[in-house]
């Protein structure tokens, strides 16, 4: 996708994501940018520096480590304290994701807890 001049996720994908998580931005209006919707702007950035999606001419796409599910499970570990209880929770949540695919939050979470 394109971002914009400043480098940020276009509007159209910040309100996208808002309609799916509507939780995540407190006022009662739409957001604007990402840094609107915290948890976009840290996957954003977390994508990136573990090599997951890069940036080329203004537009960021995936690479191709990020059609793997077990390089997406190993680059995302790297991002947290290793043996650590988040690396250990983040592990789990996102090799649930990459077995079954979207969940609702509440499925996520009963399935990781379990």
């Amino acid at each position: 996708m394109k971002l914009t001049p400043g480098g940020r996720l276009p509007r159209s994908v910040v309100r996208a994501v808002q309609e799916q998580r509507p939780d995540s931005y407190p006022l009662d209006r739409p957001a604007s940018i990402e840094e609107d919707l915290p948890p976009l702007a840290v996957l954003h950035d977390i994508l990136r520096k573990v090599g997951l999606a890069r940036l080329a001419r203004g537009v960021l796409s995936p690479t191709r480590a990020a059609g793997d599910d077990v390089e997406v499970v190993r680059r995302l570990r790297r991002w947290f304290e290793p043996g650590g209880y988040e690396e250990l929770l983040a592990t789990t949540a996102v090799a649930v994701l990459a077995a079954s695919g979207p969940l609702a939050r509440e499925d996520l979470v009963r399935r990781v807890v379990r």
